[in-house]
């Protein structure tokens, strides 16, 4: 019975010791995560051969990034896209359709970011993902035959606040954007305090669609225009399912194209200052 017991207690302490150097390992719980979300993250994505884009892995110490390209090897500014899904799903495959019409109608190359998504990562590390990103291609644009000084930053709902974020980071490292275009941005005090303290990054467009926090929403404004930040604001009808890749049908296809518009709309002044800078 002692003999038992003595194994029982060994056995406890054992797992208790790894309990506790497992349970408070960043790096392993992450991996878990990752294992556990592998599926989740794939489950959105495009068949190659049907992917408008090119698809690229960013390669970094930590986890890759994947991303979409659109017109590289052109000779064009350069915009940076981060996809909506409220920081827990969706993916980058999902805009194809989008990036691509974007990057002919405006005229530009377009980085599409599948960044993390909460859950699968502490909450600040779509953001590093999203900078690294950015540095990269800012630091490679003669490989891919792209103009990357001055990109104009563009995001739809947590991509919008993702890149916000990332955007500023980049800045330490000496990439400046041209603007920033914020599609039914995720608001909370930090982009509240961020204008406040008119640390918020200008000139950027706002596109709302009404389905935002209202309250939020009044706040966040009022704090860009008290604090001097550049900022246009833009209520336009759309859905977020609109700007996804959908069935082919007139009035899904006629609310896409008045969507590019607006963004056409948009991104225009924010290219133009890139060029004269």
């Amino acid at each position: 019975m002692a003999y038992i017991s003595a194994i029982l207690t060994a056995g406890l302490v054992l797992f208790g010791v790894a309990y506790t150097f497992l349970g408070y390992n960043v790096r392993f719980l992450n991996k878990v995560t990752e294992m556990r979300t592998a599926k989740k993250t794939t489950e959105n994505m495009k068949d190659e051969s049907q992917l408008r884009g090119q698809r690229f892995y960013v390669h970094r110490d930590r986890r890759d990034v994947r991303v979409n390209l659109y017109r590289m090897h052109e000779d064009l500014p350069l915009m940076f896209f981060a996809h909506g899904g409220h920081f827990i799903d969706e993916d980058a495959d999902l805009y194809d359709d989008l990036c691509a019409e974007m990057a002919e109608e405006l005229h530009c190359a377009v980085v599409s970011i599948n960044y993390s998504k909460i859950g699968a990562h502490a909450s600040t590390y779509p953001q590093q993902e999203i900078r690294d990103v950015i540095l990269y291609f800012c630091t490679h644009e003669k490989e891919f035959g792209i103009r990357a000084q001055h990109p104009v930053m563009a995001g739809m709902e947590a991509g919008a606040y993702l890149i916000l974020q990332a955007g500023i980071h980049a800045v330490q490292s000496g990439i400046i954007a041209s603007g920033y275009i914020l599609i039914d941005p995720f608001i909370d005090y930090v982009c509240i305090s961020l204008a406040k303290a008119r640390q918020h990054p200008s000139p950027s467009v706002l596109l709302f669609s009404g389905s935002e926090n209202q309250d939020a929403k009044e706040e966040y404004l009022r704090a860009l225009e008290e604090n001097g930040i550049d900022t246009e604001v833009l209520n336009v009808i759309l859905h977020d399912r609109i700007l996804m890749n959908t069935e082919e049908n007139p009035e899904v296809q006629s609310v896409r194209e008045q969507t590019v518009e607006w963004l056409k709309e948009a991104a225009g002044p924010l290219f133009s200052a890139a060029k004269i800078r």
